[in-house]
């Protein structure tokens, strides 16, 4: 029973019906990453700039322009790589010998434009998509540290606990003192009592 069922799973491999499936995998992962960073540096520079130059505060406008920004930037960057894996994915099998031989096609047929084909519909939704992820990470990020700061750290509490009566201890100061007057007293109790010897 095992023995027919993987040779079916083998004849199903062999007949390309799982490799067409996963055909446009390295190019999604490329596309991803592309867009993930992309977004990330960009956003945080943008808000830095911003901060920078004081041209907003760090506020919720502030996250929304930064945020609208990377959108922009993102498009621009990952369109071509957008645009390629599109094509590579839902290509008939035999055409491209992989996604470098898809973006070679497209530049010969198209040029540079041909990497920016839809545009607009892909900035409108890397953006809002940007705007509702930073704008919520930013407010969250915000509640957390509100949250966490009026708890307060056990490591300050301990040394203001540990440091503070030691520098200001009324005791201290006080046994400190005597023991600086103690011998003062004692010279002064020796010479009455050799004054009174020589007198009489």
């Amino acid at each position: 029973m095992n023995e027919y069922l993987l040779s079916a799973m083998h004849m199903r491999c062999v007949s390309s019906a799982v490799l067409r499936r996963i055909a446009g995998v390295l190019p999604n992962i490329t596309r991803n990453a592309v867009v993930n960073a992309a977004e990330l540096v960009s956003y945080d520079l943008i808000k830095e700039w911003l901060l920078r130059r004081r041209l907003m505060s760090d506020r919720m406008p502030c996250h929304f322009v930064s945020a609208f920004g990377a959108g922009f930037c993102t498009t621009v960057v990952a369109s071509p790589v957008d645009v390629v894996k599109t094509r590579y994915m839902n290509s008939p099998p035999g055409v491209y010998r992989g996604a470098v031989d898809c973006a070679v096609a497209t530049y010969r047929a198209g040029g540079l434009v041909a990497f920016y084909k839809g545009f607009t519909p892909s900035f409108l939704r890397i953006s809002s998509w940007n705007i509702v992820m930073f704008v919520t990470y930013e407010q969250l990020k915000r509640h957390i540290h509100r949250v966490t700061s009026s708890w307060g750290h056990p490591r300050d509490q301990l040394l203001s606990s540990s440091v503070t009566p030691k520098s200001s201890s009324p005791s201290s100061a006080s046994a400190f003192s005597s023991a600086v007057e103690a011998p003062e007293a004692d010279s002064s109790i020796i010479e009455r009592s050799q004054s009174k010897t020589n007198n009489q």
